[in-house]
């Protein structure tokens, strides 16, 4: 979650960096919430879809509201009603499973900017050679063969190398692997990784919410529309019905639902970040939405985001009239 809020925002942090609390989730929010749940002792293992579940639903507060603890205990800690309420902001949506594992799946999904969260057998040699490494080339895992057990272990894939090596972040400290981080070939990756999981909002899903309450009366038209719209709430416009299904100012992203007024069908679901426009076309017009960023003294007074929904004929359209003269130019290129 962390990771990906700050790819999306574009914050990057170096190795030596200190990663700042304010934009970081809290680990041990997650995993107090998961023991108030289940009821098993602090030395028990974390259910990746049980917590996906869970996360959905109680989101997740930031490490400076709620700090690790490295008492034995400290799972047992009460969540205080405030913390959850402000976890509530911060939801994610539903996690897909992929399994089993699939590199050309997961090279898809990770050149498409999606990190991947992984369940594996992570082997005590590997740690060990991990923590006792001189050298600072890149730490790749490339061989079947270990000495010691093995035990169940959850990392983030990042990317992957033009060998075909898949990087993962690690959660051993920077001081293990090379800042944190190891690679796998493919060979040790369909033998270790049990599954992986991907954040639906990173694809074109088509998740419904309820149909929630309408902002007003007023049905607006015309070809620039400017209106505010609270979360959980719809507006019409222009023989559509504009969801606003789920906010959150911290993740940077809104997700909005297209209704036909008429028919009631589903037409879009799309992921929009501040400020930048998502277009989609339909029987000859270019629909153009995005949201701006709400003042602070706005998010005080309301939980309104500005939308911008913009109509106009496809063949205006830049891009549109952009490709048409590039296909153009290579049908005369081909002499047709």
């Amino acid at each position: 979650m962390t990771y990906r809020m700050n790819r999306v925002s574009g914050r990057q942090y170096g190795p030596k960096d200190t990663l700042d609390p304010k934009h970081a989730f809290s680990p041990a929010y997650l995993y107090n919430l998961l023991r108030m749940v289940d009821g098993q002792d602090c030395l028990y293992g974390a259910d990746l879809d049980k917590l996906f579940a869970l996360v959905m639903f109680s989101g997740c507060c930031d490490l400076e509201t709620m700090p690790y603890d490295t008492a034995l205990g400290s799972c047992k800690t009460m969540l205080p009603t405030t913390v959850m309420r402000e976890a509530t902001a911060n939801q994610v949506p539903p996690a897909i499973s992929m399994a089993p594992f699939n590199a050309t799946q997961w090279k898809y999904h990770l050149s498409e900017g999606r990190p991947i969260v992984a369940y594996m057998a992570m082997c005590d040699s590997v740690v060990h050679r991990g923590f006792n490494r001189t050298d600072t080339s890149a730490y790749i895992w490339d061989d079947l063969l270990h000495t010691g057990g093995c035990f169940g272990h959850t990392v983030l894939c990042t990317g992957y190398t033009a060998e075909g090596n898949f990087i993962f972040r690690n959660s051993f400290g920077k001081d293990w692997g090379k800042n944190g981080d190891f690679q796998m070939t493919h060979t040790v990756a369909e033998y270790k990784i049990s599954t992986g999981y991907i954040l639906t909002s990173d694809t074109a899903h088509t998740r419904v919410t309820g149909r929630g309450k309408r902002m007003d009366k007023d049905t607006l038209t015309g070809p620039l529309i400017k209106e505010r719209i609270a979360p959980g709430r719809f507006q019409v416009m222009n023989d559509k019905r504009i969801t606003l299904a789920r906010y959150s100012e911290k993740q940077g992203e809104a997700l909005i639902h297209v209704h036909d007024i008429d028919s009631d069908t589903l037409q879009q679901t799309m992921v929009v970040r501040p400020g930048q426009s998502y277009v989609f076309y339909e029987e000859g017009q270019a629909l153009k939405v995005r949201y701006e960023l709400r003042s602070k003294l706005r998010r005080w007074i309301d939980r309104s985001v500005p939308l911008v929904w913009e109509t106009r004929t496809a063949l205006d359209d830049p891009y549109l009239r952009l490709r048409n003269k590039s296909l153009e130019q290579f049908r005369k290129a081909l002499g047709r």
